[in-house]
């Protein structure tokens, strides 16, 4: 009897749906497929212009052979294997999924080591198809050293340390070329019979090709000099750096302070770019009307405000021994001042309640 209510139940539900193309399927389930933009055979186009790549990293580099990996936002693996081994379609549980295409597999400075894919955050929701366009860009950073014979002379030896995030190296002087690293800060440190002095930071975005030129010559504050030349792909930059500016043992530089918002005590490094701050300007040249801030800066070639500080001068000795308009000649010095860093004075990132300071150099 049970068996002839359940194939009448079956026939019912055949007729209902013609049965021939009856389809089970979970509706609770999504898919992802992928494809990358404007591949050529070498899968390097992205975002309508090709990447200006050296011919023999080029030829190197082919987009079935780059690492694919999709996780779930637990943790879940989905895949992770080559590009050119996935199937045409994963299909997922609804969720949001990290999908990371990488070329190689990248996690400490190193030579001749360009990072190039792409990495997404999609979500997929029920009954869903979401297709993954994929970039080819360049994922990572780097940096080349170039250094003057008065530097090697001042910091003798076979090199410098380079850092990032991930991991440190040592950048040979004779290197001359570019090394791979982690976007983010990269600290220049000089190590000597075990100890380590704190040379340059830098902070440097993704796809940025930096060219550090290092030299020593003590108190000539002018001496730094930024040129910028970009292709269609990837920025490259040249830049000067004067490391005869050394930071003094305890202070740190405008850019670190800049992650130590609401901290009390810091004492910060930099030179007296200008004073008269407001939200909207700031003047760098005599004659000065304020006697209650003045605008200190990583070098005497800054102008974007948001790499200075305005310092805040209290009533009192700081007032009367560091304003401008009583000593117009403070102008250009290098100062280390002792603060509390705010998030906002005049607008920006500052200095309030100085209690301290010194005239360098």
């Amino acid at each position: 009897m049970k068996r002839v209510k359940l194939a009448s139940l079956m026939a019912a539900v055949c007729i209902a749906a013609s049965c021939n193309t009856l389809e089970f399927k979970d509706e609770r389930s999504g898919s992802i497929t992928l494809s990358i933009s404007g591949a050529d055979e070498y899968g390097l186009k992205g975002g309508g212009s090709l990447q200006s790549i050296p011919d023999g990293v080029v030829k190197e580099l082919d987009t079935n052979n780059f690492t694919l990996s999709i996780y779930s936002e637990n943790g879940l693996k989905v895949y992770d294997g080559k590009y050119g081994k996935r199937p045409g379609e994963f299909v997922v549980v609804p969720g949001a999924y990290d999908v990371k295409l990488h070329s190689h597999e990248f996690n400490a400075p190193a030579f001749d080591s360009p990072l190039f894919g792409d990495e997404q955050t999609v979500m997929v929701g029920s009954d869903m198809g979401v297709n993954v366009l994929l970039a080819c860009r360049q994922l990572n950073s780097a940096v080349r050293l170039n250094f003057t014979e008065a530097f090697r002379k001042k910091f003798a030896g076979t090199g410098l340390l380079l850092k990032d995030m991930n991991g440190e190296m040592e950048y040979p002087y004779t290197a001359g070329r570019f090394c791979y690293v982690e976007p983010g800060a990269i600290e220049l440190i000089y190590r000597s019979s075990g100890a380590d002095t704190l040379l340059c930071t830098r902070q440097i975005p993704q796809g940025r090709m930096l060219t550090l030129n290092l030299s020593y010559a003590p108190g000539n504050k002018n001496s730094s000099s930024i040129s910028i030349a970009a292709d269609t792909a990837r920025e490259w930059v040249s830049e000067g750096f004067n490391v005869g500016h050394r930071i003094p043992t305890g202070a740190c530089t405008i850019e670190q302070a800049k992650g130590m918002v609401g901290e009390k005590s810091v004492t910060v490094f930099g030179f007296i770019l200008g004073g008269d701050a407001s939200e909207t300007s700031m003047r760098i040249a005599p004659p000065f009307s304020s006697k209650t801030n003045i605008v200190i800066a990583p070098s005497m070639l800054e102008r974007n405000r948001n790499n200075c500080f305005v310092v805040e001068l209290p009533t009192g000795s700081v007032r009367d021994g560091l304003n401008l308009v009583s000593y117009p000649e403070y102008l250009g010095k290098a100062v280390i001042i002792t603060g509390n860093v705010v998030e906002s004075y005049h607008g920006y990132t500052g200095i309030k309640g100085t209690k301290a300071f010194a005239i360098l150099y």
